[in-house]
C-alpha cells in the first residue's frame, strides 16, 4: 500500500490578530559570517531593507514556531546590519488562506514574507479558482520545524484509553459517540481521522475546533474524548501531565516523546506532520531572495536559535530551499493522487 502523507493543517477563526515587532533595530553585526557578508558589499548594493519587512503568520499568536521565528529574525537583524526590523503579523482564518492571500496580494518586492505550512499546499486543490495562489507562487526560504501530528487524550482518561487501540475499540463499540477534536472536517487532521476510520471501521464524532487555545481548553475540560493536532501546540500540556499522547505521525519515535509509538509502529502506513517554512512570493528580486536564504540559513544554525528551541522543547528541522521544494512537490503529488480517488468533502 502506498504510504499516505498527511500534512496537518489547522482551520483557524476568520479574524485578524495583533501586529508585533520581531525585535529592535540593530546597526551593528557581530558574527563572522554576517560581518563578511556586510563587507562584501551585497547588502549595501541592495540597500535592503529600506523599510520594515512584514512576516505574515496565518494563524494565531503565541506558538512555539513564532517564538523561534522571533529569535531568528533578531539574529538576522543584528548580524546582517539591517537598519529596519521584521514585523510579525498574525492573520488567522480559512485554514491559513486568509494570511497567505494577504501576503501574495502584497507587492512582490521582498518586504512581505509568510510562514507557509505544508498543509497549505492543499488549499489550491480544495478551493480551486477561489484560491488566490498556487504552490508555484511560493519560494521556500528555510524550514523551521516539522511538527508531527499526535492523537492525545486527557490524562484523567488513561484508564479508559490505555493506548490507541483502546480508543479505536471504544469507537467500534459505540459508533459516533467517541468525540475527537481537530481543526476542521476538511483539514488534514480531519482527513487523517477519516483515514483511520476507513482502515479500522471505527466511527468517531469529529468535532471541529476553531483555534489553538480552544483545542487545549476543550480536551483539558473533558469536553472531547481525544484531540488530533500537532505535538508542538500541546507540548506544554503534555509536560504538565494533563495530556497523554497515544501515538505520533512520524516514521520513527521523536526524542521529545520517546515512549510514544508511531502510527507506523501500530500498523498504519501513514505519516502525519506539518512542515513549517518561511517563504516568499516566487517572483521577488533574486538578489533579495538569495540574501534572505543565506541569512536565515545562518540564523537557524546559530546558538541563539538552538538554545531557544531547547528551552521550548522543540526540535529544529532545518532544510535548504531545494530540500523543502522537493518535499512540497512530493506532498502536492500525494494530495492530488488522493483527491483523484476520493475528493475531500
Amino acid at each position: 500500500m502506498k504510504r499516505k502523507i498527511f500534512a496537518i493543517a489547522l482551520a483557524a477563526a476568520m479574524s485578524l490578530s495583533l501586529l508585533a515587532g520581531c525585535g529592535g533595530t540593530s546597526t551593528s553585526g557581530s558574527s563572522a559570517s554576517g560581518s563578511e557578508a556586510a563587507s562584501s558589499g551585497s547588502e549595501t548594493e541592495l540597500s535592503y531593507p529600506e523599510k520594515n519587512i512584514s512576516i505574515i503568520l496565518p494563524y494565531g499568536a503565541g506558538s512555539s514556531q513564532e517564538a523561534l521565528l522571533r529569535v531568528a529574525c533578531q539574529y538576522v537583524e543584528d548580524n546582517y546590519n539591517f537598519k529596519h526590523s521584521f514585523v510579525i503579523s498574525n492573520q488567522e482564518g480559512g485554514s491559513g488562506e486568509i494570511g497567505l492571500t494577504s501576503a501574495i496580494n502584497a507587492p512582490h518586492d521582498g518586504y512581505t514574507l509568510a510562514m507557509f505550512h505544508s498543509p497549505h499546499i492543499a488549499l489550491p486543490l480544495v478551493r480551486g479558482e477561489a484560491c488566490a495562489f498556487t504552490l508555484d507562487d511560493w519560494a521556500p526560504i528555510c524550514n523551521f520545524m516539522t511538527d508531527p501530528c499526535a492523537w492525545l487524550i486527557n490524562s484523567e482518561d488513561k484508564e479508559r484509553f490505555s493506548d490507541f487501540q483502546s480508543l479505536i475499540d471504544a469507537a467500534l463499540a459505540a459508533p459516533g459517540e467517541i468525540t475527537v477534536g481537530c481543526g476542521g472536517l476538511n483539514t488534514s487532521e480531519g482527513r487523517l481521522i477519516k483515514q483511520i476510520q476507513r482502515e479500522t471501521g471505527a466511527e468517531f464524532k469529529i468535532v471541529p475546533i476553531d483555534n489553538d487555545a480552544e483545542f487545549v481548553s476543550m480536551l483539558r475540560g473533558g469536553h472531547i474524548d481525544a484531540l488530533v493536532t500537532q505535538v508542538g501546540d500541546t507540548m506544554a500540556a503534555i509536560e504538565e501531565g494533563v495530556f497523554i499522547p497515544l501515538c505520533v505521525g512520524t516514521s520513527e519515535r521523536i526524542s521529545t516523546l520517546p515512549d510514544t509509538p508511531t502510527l507506523m509502529e501500530l500498523g498504519y502506513d501513514i505519516e502525519a506532520y506539518s512542515m513549517r517554512s518561511l517563504a516568499a512570493p516566487s517572483d521577488i528580486p533574486s538578489e533579495i531572495y538569495d540574501l534572505l536564504c543565506k541569512a536565515f540559513d545562518e540564523a537557524m544554525q546559530s546558538e541563539e536559535v538552538l538554545a531557544r528551541a531547547e528551552e521550548l522543547g522543540v526540535e529544529i528541522d532545518y532544510k535548504t530551499p531545494d530540500q523543502i521544494q522537493e518535499m512540497w512537490d512530493s506532498i502536492d503529488e500525494a494530495n492530488r493522487a488522493e483527491w483523484a480517488v476520493e475528493p475531500w468533502e
